[in-house]
């Protein structure tokens, strides 16, 4: 099929059924295309052609940035396509792993991104996990979409690093051990300094059925705290 472009954008309308449109998703290509990043040209927009107008079976996105940003619209005609064949084929796609991104990254020589794998060989945890705190040194941030376009930076190898090494020698021997929120109250237990970590991890061999999965940090540290109360006359704090 030939592709097509124009700037007429009052040529297109979407048609019912399309995904509502993600302004954050139009936001971030808009950023990409304005900083030089275009991918338009080879990403054309599928339509069917009905009474003149180009009726959007896929790419409402496309258009939209194509429309705000002031580049020509590419597309296709093709009105044999229905919509439900249009979604039947995205559900098919496979959607890129964060594993892909990272072999992607390495493999363009972005070193930061070797380390992501030198951290999670070391402790065994998921990949997510480990570029959160590597980037961050925060298990509670997000930063799927940074590490995604290629951006990830390793700012906290020793700190990550020693931070799972004590998670592990106080809590390796739970199935729930790689647990995010569990690591998280372990961070936060260093920050305020109360806690002995040996005398919690005494008191994690003597009791080590009080400790259990949770939901939470805040929960986590609770529970933490319990144990290291464990046989004491008086109640310590270390939260």
């Amino acid at each position: 099929m030939e592709i097509q472009q124009t700037t007429n954008y009052e040529l297109f309308e979407n048609i019912t059924g399309n995904r509502l449109l993600s302004k954050s998703k139009i936001e971030k290509i808009i950023n990409d295309v304005t900083q030089g990043f275009n991918m338009l040209p080879f990403c054309p927009i599928i339509v069917s052609e009905k009474d003149g107008l180009y009726c959007i079976i896929d790419g409402q996105h496309r258009y939209e940035i194509s429309k705000q940003t002031g580049n020509p619209v590419y597309f296709v005609v093709c009105n044999t396509l229905t919509l439900k064949q249009i979604a039947q084929l995205n559900s098919r796609g496979e959607k890129w792993k964060p594993n892909d991104f990272l072999n992607c990254y390495i493999k363009l020589g972005i070193t930061d991104y070797e380390k992501i794998i030198e951290i999670m060989n070391k402790h065994k945890i998921a990949i997510k996990l480990s570029i959160d705190l590597l980037m961050y040194n925060n298990p509670k941030v997000k930063s799927t979409e940074t590490f995604q376009s290629g951006g990830f930076e390793c700012k906290y190898f020793e700190e990550t690093d020693a931070l799972l090494t004590l998670s592990d020698e106080l809590f390796g021997q739970y199935r729930f051990s790689k647990d995010r929120n569990l690591i998280g109250a372990v961070q936060e237990l260093q920050k305020k300094g109360l806690c002995s970590f040996e005398k919690l991890k005494s008191k994690i061999s003597q009791a080590p059925m009080l400790m259990d999965r949770q939901a939470s940090v805040k929960l986590y540290m609770y529970n933490i705290e319990k144990v290291y109360n464990h046989k004491n006359q008086t109640r310590e704090v270390i939260m």
